[in-house]
């Protein structure tokens, strides 16, 4: 017998698939306050310098300037490879295998780490020109380096530098110059490269998996495909994927699977999302087309105390009610009657006739006990996503008797069959406490009387449940 209790139900929720693949919709901010540098506009990959900024791989100066068109030394560039690889406790000054690198150099535990990890060579006769500027081809060879690719595999391609740039092409090093038209080119491999440049190319490297801290101040995300507004509910995570890039995630420690931890990628827009639903420590890793890991991947805390609640109800509900003895059909039954039962539709609106946000979560109709349908809907999605059973959330129109106007409601799948469920048309109002069903496992013929959505969008529900279902309610 299945008896799952609140803090089960949350290991539930780490193995549901529900990363969902963006839909054409805006694309909420997600970033924590920025660092800004008085020199530094969207030309100097401002995007780039912030993020290795606010991580502490390349940082600005005490005058509030990052000194963008500044040059960087080999040095310098060996402790930034470091630090992005997160291996700064391990680079501890010393001996190094370079005659002009002694053991009081600043960056001598940087050096003698990245040529023992193979990043860096020196320049012959046992020297490393810790002090020379260091040029695109040689940061774009430590950046590959740095995320696992071999000397063998750049034999392979030519060698250095040839091997090592086709190996770099291959991993996205410099997509982002090439978006801003600064592509490096066969001319300019062997230049110094400044250091907003510099930025681009170790972001290309070990954040092209694009996610950033949580803003607190975001109210504007989504669960599903549908914008929610309470923050502490549930949040939406954006992550920003290349082509050629494949990303999975563990939330709370949990081993991620190929299936149910992988982070969907809309092709056209190159952005993924995570809906979670609970507190949790999120960590988003990639690797791309070569098995290569390629971003740093980072723990990120989300507290969403609402989602707690939500979830730990649930674990009860499912504790008391729920068996894996049960039918689909009985599991979708008894969620329908206890949404119907545990809420009303909501008579709380304003002046111009809108419902307060609260009404359209599903914290505001299972904890306060009133919604609208988008919240009876997505309650109950839920509900039949923890139970196992496929469902649909439907988005078209409904008319109750007055006109037609904007509605949700859901297509659940019983005994391999399609039907559509509308708990908010089951719950009368006034609220007397009872439980209708004549929107209850219906068929698209039987729903259109008084509803109309896209036909072709969703799966089609070519009957009635069986007539019994109906009879045991004393339904005619």
């Amino acid at each position: 017998m299945l008896k799952v209790k609140g803090s089960a139900i949350r290991l539930l929720c780490a193995l549901l698939v529900i990363v969902l693949a963006v839909s054409v919709i805006p694309v909420p901010s997600a970033r924590a306050a920025a660092i800004d540098f008085s020199d530094v506009t969207s030309e100097n990959f401002d995007f780039a310098i912030e993020k290795l900024s606010r991580n502490g791989i390349l940082n600005g100066y005490a005058d509030g300037t990052f000194k963008p068109g500044n040059l960087i030394t080999r040095a310098e560039f060996s402790a930034v490879i470091i630090r992005a690889l997160d291996r700064v406790d391990d680079a501890l000054q010393g001996e190094t295998p370079f005659s002009d690198v002694p053991a009081e150099h600043w960056a001598s535990g940087y050096i003698r780490l990245a040529s023992e990890l193979g990043i860096v060579n020196g320049v012959g006769d046992g020297k490393f020109e810790p002090e020379s500027n260091v040029t695109y081809a040689q940061v774009i060879k430590m950046v590959v380096g740095a995320m696992g690719y071999t000397q063998a595999e750049a034999d392979a391609l030519g060698g250095w530098p040839e091997g090592w740039l086709s190996l770099g092409q291959r991993a996205n090093i410099g997509l982002s110059l090439r978006t801003y038209e600064r592509a490096v080119t066969a001319d300019s491999i062997h230049n110094a490269v400044t250091r907003d440049t510099t930025a681009a190319l170790v972001f290309d490297g070990f954040f092209q998996l694009y996610m950033d801290e949580q803003d607190t101040t975001n109210t504007g995300f989504y669960f599903g495909n549908y914008e929610m507004y309470d923050y502490e509910e549930c949040y939406t995570q954006w992550v920003l994927l290349p082509t050629g890039v494949t990303a999975y995630y563990t939330v709370d420690g949990t081993e991620p699977t190929v299936e149910s931890h992988k982070v969907l990628r809309d092709e056209e827009y190159g952005l993924g999302r995570i809906d979670l639903l609970y507190s949790c420590d999120l960590k988003v890793f990639a690797v791309n087309a070569d098995g290569k890991v390629c971003n740093r991947p980072e723990t990120i805390h989300f507290s969403l105390p609402k989602g707690d609640l939500i979830i730990d109800m649930i674990g009860e509900f499912f504790y008391d009610n729920i068996t894996d003895e049960m039918t689909d059909y009985e599991k979708v039954l008894v969620i329908h009657d206890f949404i119907v039962l545990s809420a009303t539709y909501s008579q709380n609106t304003d002046v111009n006739g809108d419902y307060p946000d609260i009404n359209y979560t599903i914290y505001g109709l299972l904890v306060d006990g009133e919604g609208v349908c988008q919240a009876y809907a997505r309650a109950m999605e839920l509900m039949l996503a923890f139970a196992d059973v496929d469902a649909y959330f439907v988005v078209g129109e409904a008319n109750g008797g007055a006109d037609w106007g904007s509605h949700a409601w859901l297509i659940v799948k019983v005994d391999g069959e399609y039907y559509h469920v509308d708990p908010t048309f089951d719950d009368p109002t006034p609220d007397y406490g009872t439980v209708d069903y004549h929107y209850f496992l219906v068929s698209d013929s039987t729903m259109l009387r008084d509803h109309r959505w896209g036909l072709d969008i969703y799966p089609a529900c070519d009957s009635d449940y069986p007539v019994g279902a109906a009879i045991k309610y004393g339904q005619s």
